[in-house]
């Protein structure tokens, strides 16, 4: 059903440990457990999965300034499912 128009439904929850190293610039770890369900509604067929296991993941940020940095970083979260992300962050 890849690429299909749809009515998607997809819910995912997870518990980590993580660890990190350094200050200004730094790196983070972090592995833990996952879940994940997903659900799909398309012409008229109605399918439903869902999958546990093993999700793992890293980032590097940047604390360029007292208060602000950036953070780049990436999680598999199943075989076929990762998720990336990039922000920047407000420390008070």
């Amino acid at each position: 059903l890849s690429g299909e128009k749809g009515n998607w439904d997809i819910d995912s929850r997870a518990v980590y440990l993580a660890v990190r190293v350094g200050d200004t610039l730094f790196a983070k770890a972090r592995y833990g457990l996952s879940w994940v369900d997903v659900s799909v509604e398309t012409d008229g067929r109605s399918l439903s999965d869902s999958d546990s296991g093993g999700s793992w993941g890293a980032s590097f940020g940047w604390n360029f300034s007292e208060h602000w940095g950036i953070q780049a970083g990436g999680v598999v979260v199943d075989s076929d499912v990762d998720y990336w992300s990039l922000g920047l962050g407000y420390r008070f």
